[in-house]
């Protein structure tokens, strides 16, 4: 009897604060986040990477976000320049393969990381993530290139 009269309550309570202007809102979900991973010196998605991507593209066109954030990670194989240039290479691999399977190019945002901006401070667990392409559904700009 109790459990009724308090959902009667919340009933209520919802309505009237819905009669008064006041709207309710449900909570958004939490947008996902992907991470594509590449060997030392390759741009070649692999069997790996393929999977991750075909499950961005699947809640791509669940979620419909504004903008796809796609950051490339590289780490020092080489010098500094070929850090970058690499980030570069593995950044525009993630986000031609998206284009490809049709997602709109003004949907996608891309940007490059050398050794000075790793993924993650660097030690020895941390290497496989050097080489790394973090992808981000987002409404808002990006706080990452804040």
């Amino acid at each position: 009897m109790m459990r009724w009269i308090a959902a009667v309550a919340l009933c209520v309570g919802l309505l009237s604060g819905a009669a008064a202007g006041t709207s309710i809102e449900p909570p958004k979900p939490e947008l996902p986040s992907y991470l594509v991973l590449f060997d030392p010196g390759s741009v070649d998605l692999g069997s790996h990477g393929e999977s991750v991507l075909a499950q961005v593209l699947a809640d791509y066109w669940a979620y419909q976000p504004p903008m796809i954030y796609v950051d490339g990670y590289y780490d020092r194989h080489g010098s500094d320049d070929h850090a970058l240039q690499m980030s570069k290479k593995i950044a525009e691999t993630v986000r031609d393969y998206l284009i490809a399977h049709g997602v709109p190019a003004t949907s996608i945002e891309i940007a490059w990381h050398g050794v000075d901006s790793p993924m993650l401070p660097l030690h020895e667990d941390a290497a496989v993530f050097s080489r790394s392409v973090d992808i981000r559904f987002s409404a808002t700009p990006n706080p990452y290139r804040q």
